[in-house]
């Protein structure tokens, strides 16, 4: 298996049941949302969105009109949201409190999904 289809299987697969989990119990939203108030947790997430956003990168770092760029691009918004929540947790923190109440985010999870769908194509059969 390729990088970028192996890449694409584990991200499509991690954009599809976690944001379903969420969909399916809305309490865990609110319990993820609380826990990431807390500066221990935000910085610990934002060191392992960080190694994984480099990792994705390092491996696949590809800028051509193909799917392989969805990969690139999940990869470098890792890097910035876990630069972000490493250097700058406040302007985080402020963020998740705005939308921590929206119904927009669940708009947002089934974008993740529909998104999540098709990298697991891509992962498993395009080519």
């Amino acid at each position: 298996m390729e990088t970028a289809n192996f890449l694409s299987a584990i991200l499509g697969l991690f954009l599809v049941f976690i944001p379903l989990s969420l969909l399916m119990n809305p309490k865990k939203i609110k319990t993820l949302f609380s826990a990431m108030e807390n500066d221990v947790t935000a910085y610990t997430c934002g060191v392992v969105s960080f190694v994984l956003g480099s990792a994705t990168v390092l491996l696949n770092n590809v800028w051509a009109y193909d799917w392989r760029t969805l990969i690139t691009i999940f990869g470098w918004i890792l890097i910035i949201r876990g630069l972000v929540l490493m250097f700058w947790q406040e302007g985080a923190l402020m963020f998740i409190r705005k939308i921590k109440d929206k119904e927009r985010l669940s708009y947002a999870l089934l974008a993740a999904v529909f998104l999540g769908l098709i990298l697991v194509y891509f992962g498993f059969v395009g080519k």
